[in-house]
C-alpha cells in the first residue's frame, strides 16, 4: 500500500529529527545524567513488580518514548514551517 506524502514526510521528519536529537542528547551532560537516573529507577522498580506486572512498566517506557518521538517530529515540522515562512519574508 502506498503511503501518502504526509505519511512519508512525517516519517522522514521523525527519522531526521530523531537522529539529530539523539546525537545532541548524547553530548548533553544534563540529558545523560537524567537518562542514567531514569534507568537506575527503572532497575530498582523491576524487582518490586510481580512478574505479571512488569509489562506495565515496559508499556509506560514505550509510551514515554512514543511521546518523545511525537514531540521531536512536531518540533522538526514547526522548524520546517518557520524556515519556509522566513524564506517567503526574506524573499531569497
Amino acid at each position: 500500500m502506498d503511503k501518502s506524502f504526509r505519511e512519508c514526510f512525517a516519517e522522514l521528519c521523525a527519522d531526521r529529527a530523531s537522529d539529530a536529537v539523539m546525537e545532541a542528547r548524547g553530548k548533553d551532560a544534563e540529558y545523560v545524567e537524567a537518562m542514567d537516573r531514569l534507568n537506575d529507577i527503572r532497575n530498582k522498580l523491576v524487582p518490586l513488580l510481580d512478574d505479571g506486572n512488569e509489562f506495565l512498566l515496559n508499556k509506560l517506557m514505550d509510551a514515554y518514548t512514543c511521546r518523545q518521538i511525537c514531540e521531536t517530529r512536531l518540533a522538526y515540522e514547526q522548524g520546517m514551517r518557520d524556515g519556509l515562512r522566513l524564506n517567503q519574508l526574506v524573499g531569497v
